[in-house]
């Protein structure tokens, strides 16, 4: 079995000071889903991807049109879903249950597909220029570690109002908001939508990613494994893919994270 790092980084520890009470583990390094979704946005390299990929943005509620937890094109225009999960001690778990069916049309999705690059440049847009607002409005704060407790909508996870990017605030501000902020994102946005076009809109690559909490196991749930099967039976297996990423803090001031794939 491969379960050889596939990439890994360092950098600054989170704020532990930043917390929204109800979550658990909420002064650990991991605290919730969107952490390893954060990391991602930072550093896509920890997918082990081909190509070069690029985020869209980060749907954070519903489980239609958009389910998942992070939106992605490579630089040959496919398109990536990944939903994101915490992986615990002696508790599997399911990130494929969203994606069975989804690939299905469905009559309460009135235009375009989802799939196609247009309707994906309609998402994008807008979200774009909300977390540009965020950046012009909050980067003061964020280099001060002053949490301004606003609902903030964007590409970036957004929910429980921003806490994951407050509390990882010094990726955001070194890895995440320049590149939004960098012609190049948009650049590379466009490359990959055009490209996807031309592909004729394929259907995409269905990306599970455990997020490991301290002593956690990532594993797939009784039920994560049925719908690993059945979904690798609608979209063939060459587009499943389960990853998984931890956290590890090696001085006060570093953490190393690194990921592998789950065979």
């Amino acid at each position: 079995m491969d379960t050889a790092i596939i990439h890994q980084v360092f950098c600054a520890p989170p704020d532990k000071r930043i917390a929204i009470p109800s979550h658990v583990s909420s002064q650990a390094l991991v605290s919730a889903e969107e952490t390893g979704s954060l990391w991602l946005w930072a550093w896509p390299e920890l997918l082990g991807w081909p190509e070069e990929v690029t985020w869209l943005f980060s749907p954070v509620t519903g489980k239609r049109p958009w389910p998942g937890d992070l939106w992605g094109l490579d630089a040959a225009g496919n398109l990536l879903i990944v939903e994101t999960k915490l992986a615990k001690a002696q508790r599997g778990m399911d990130p494929f249950e969203d994606f069975v069916g989804f690939e299905e049309p469905s009559p309460s999705w009135k235009g375009n597909s989802v799939f196609d690059s247009s309707t994906l440049f309609d998402r994008w847009n807008p979200l774009l220029q909300q977390e540009k607002r965020f950046i012009r409005e909050q980067t003061t704060h964020l280099r001060q570690g002053i949490w301004d407790r606003k609902q903030f909508s964007g590409i970036v996870p957004y929910s429980y109002k921003r806490v994951e990017v407050w509390r990882w605030r010094e990726i955001y501000l070194s890895k995440i908001a320049p590149k939004v902020e960098n012609g190049r994102y948009e650049e590379a946005v466009s490359r990959g939508m055009t490209k996807r076009k031309e592909k004729g809109n394929p259907k995409p690559h269905y990306i599970g990613f455990f997020t490991v909490c301290p002593n956690g196991e990532p594993r797939l749930s009784a039920r994560g494994k049925v719908n690993h099967a059945e979904l690798c039976k609608i979209s063939t297996p060459e587009r499943v893919h389960l990853l998984a990423a931890e956290a590890i803090q090696t001085k006060p001031t570093e953490v190393k994270i690194h990921s592998w794939h789950i065979p």
